[in-house]
């Protein structure tokens, strides 16, 4: 198959295409208007729900033979989460 031939096809097609209008609409003006707005949308969501978790509070209890131990590896993760908190 020739260059040529795939250019005639392709103009041809092109041609087809922008002919009906509705055709254009939908796949260029309606997808460069919708964009943007799901853009801001999910930075937006992403943002409250960012903000959300910073808030949240989680409760818990310690009970068992072990529970010093626990108590004092969750102290730990408390310190170095406090300290790469510090360095970012």
């Amino acid at each position: 198959m020739s260059w040529t031939t795939v250019w005639v096809l392709f103009i041809h097609e092109m041609r087809m295409l922008l002919r009906d209008r509705r055709t254009v609409v939908m796949a260029l003006v309606l997808p460069m208007a919708i964009m943007p707005v799901m853009l801001f949308g999910t930075k937006k969501m992403q943002e409250i729900r960012l903000a959300r978790l910073g808030k949240t509070v989680y409760r818990y209890a310690i009970v068992g033979s072990q529970q010093e131990d626990l108590r004092q590896l969750i102290e730990t993760g408390r310190r170095a989460a406090a300290v790469r908190d510090r360095l970012e």
